[in-house]
Parts: structure tokens; C-alpha cells; sequence
């Protein structure tokens, strides 16, 4: 996370776009996903494998931001401010174990590890 907040830190206004294209991004790759296949975490595992390169190209090559974005947009898409994760909860833990299962670089699980305790997700659903 430390990237995105120099980012912010140096003024680099690009930052804003990034995540607004990346969030739609992640739309697009949920857009009709099987959230309820037995099959769900390993399916996203194998998209987000696909798509590391193509988050990192968004953020102009810069390896780093883009990783810690990927990451980040995964879950802000279907966060809300107000409400969490709301009837995504589950969808949530489903993208922090697609992400562990992923063949996506070592950074990549570490920032998830990390995007998962601040969005406060843990493998179980909560009741």
C-alpha cells in the first residue's frame, strides 16, 4: 500500500483514473461470474493469473502500483462505504482465496494478505 500512498503523496493525479479503470476492470471480470460454483475459486484463480499483466499495463508498467491496485480494486469494487461488503461478503472471501490459489507473483499474494485484513475478510462467512 505503500506505493499508492506515495503516489498520492507526490500529487501524481493518474492514481485517480488508475483505480477507476481497474474497478471496471474487475466489474467486467464479474460481470456473470458463477459466484456459487464449486468451481468459483479456482475459475477467478485462473482470470486473475490472466490478467496480472493487464492490471499492470493499466498503471503504465509501474509494477508495484499496479500489483498493490489489482489487489485493492479486486475488493473496492463491491465495497461500500456505508454498508461493507453487504451480500458480497462471501464473493469477497471467494477473490482473498482465488488470489491465494492464483499463480500471480509472491507481491501479489502479500498485498492480498494485506487487502484482506483491511477489508477485514477472514475465510469464514460471517452469520
Amino acid at each position: 500500500m505503500v506505493t499508492i500512498f506515495d503516489s498520492i503523496k507526490k500529487g501524481d493525479e493518474r492514481i485517480i483514473q488508475y483505480f477507476k479503470d481497474m474497478e471496471t476492470k474487475w466489474l467486467g471480470i464479474y460481470e456473470g461470474f458463477d459466484w456459487d460454483s464449486s468451481s468459483a475459486i479456482e475459475t477467478l484463480a485462473e482470470k486473475i493469473s490472466a490478467q496480472q499483466m493487464s492490471f499492470e499495463f493499466i498503471a503504465q508498467l509501474n509494477r508495484s502500483l499496479g500489483q498493490e491496485l489489482m489487489v485493492i480494486t479486486a475488493y473496492s469494487s463491491l465495497y461500500h462505504i456505508n454498508y461493507g461488503f453487504d451480500d458480497n461478503k462471501t464473493n469477497a472471501i471467494i477473490i482473498k482465496k482465488a488470489f491465494e490459489a492464483s499463480f500471480c507473483s509472491s507481491e501479489i499474494k502479500w498485498y492480498n494478505k494485506k487487502a484482506a485484513y483491511i477489508y477485514n475478510i477472514s475465510d469464514e462467512a460471517e452469520g
